[in-house]
């Protein structure tokens, strides 16, 4: 009995084109087995160094994302309480004036500038597993290049955040300074639209990045290493609850270590 090279039919006398799969057929394949063994699902795919150093840095980008938003709650805490609650007594409306909002406003995006370095940290680490395992693999190399997107995102983001600020804090000033009575815009104006603005632009292009590079690129790890757990990461990166993704990305990087350590001793 003789087999096609190309798709493994069974050739029935001496054609010289597979009627299967119309391979040309040159030397037929002898002696080989109607029904080929299953493959072992540890052994059918290649696992390398890459991978080794891919997950490494995935589980920091998974670390540095837990404490950061741990640590941003705490910062963001801290900050808010010193503004709105006094020594065992809470501000009332007529306490709000125009410095007070402003000094609101400065803490606010103190509070935005250390969540965005941390947070940009982490991204750099994904950006660094996902170039890795693109090496090893080529269905990374698209996550690879829109997480950078995310990466080059985050400066625009905090630019157009200031200049909201700086806009809203003009504003503060005029009003204070006219009451209520305007005759023309506020000087801030034109920060708030080109703030408006280039935020609007920054966020579509987060929302790429998101897309294409953080939540593909998990689809793909789960792909990859055959576990469920970076999909269900994937999901709660969609889902805002907070320390829920990275523990399931960490679990995840975690099974798939085991999984390329029983590969390595598969025979």
């Amino acid at each position: 009995m003789r087999f096609c090279t190309n798709c493994m039919a069974v050739l029935t006398g001496d054609e010289l084109f597979c009627a299967s799969c119309g391979q040309r057929v040159i030397n037929p394949a002898p002696n080989y087995p109607a029904f080929a063994p299953p493959l072992n699902p540890y052994t059918s795919r290649a696992y390398t160094l890459d991978d080794h150093n891919g997950l490494y840095k995935l589980q920091w980008f998974a670390i540095i994302s837990l404490v950061g938003s741990v640590t941003g709650f705490v910062v963001a805490y801290y900050y808010f309480r010193y503004l709105y609650v006094f020594p065992g007594q809470s501000i009332s409306p007529g306490q709000l004036n125009t410095a007070f909002l402003q000094e609101i406003l400065t803490s606010e995006l103190e509070v935005i500038a250390f969540s965005g370095i941390v947070t940009g940290i982490a991204y750099y680490f994904l950006w660094n597993a996902f170039r890795d395992l693109s090496r090893s693999d080529s269905q990374f190399t698209i996550p690879k290049w829109f997480t950078l997107v995310i990466l080059f995102s985050f400066p625009t983001l905090y630019g157009s955040i200031v200049l909201l600020f700086n806009g809203m804090e003009q504003t503060l000033s005029q009003m204070s300074s006219l009451g209520s009575t305007l005759t023309s815009l506020p000087p801030g104006t034109n920060s708030l639209f080109e703030g408006f603005g280039l935020l609007a632009l920054t966020g579509i292009l987060l929302l790429i990045g998101f897309v294409i590079g953080q939540l593909l690129g998990l689809w793909r790890l789960a792909s990859r290493y055959q576990d469920d757990t970076f999909k269900v990461a994937m999901i709660f990166s969609i889902i805002p609850i907070p320390l829920v993704m990275p523990i399931f990305v960490m679990v995840g990087v975690h099974n798939a270590r085991r999984r390329i350590e029983q590969a390595q001793k598969a025979p």
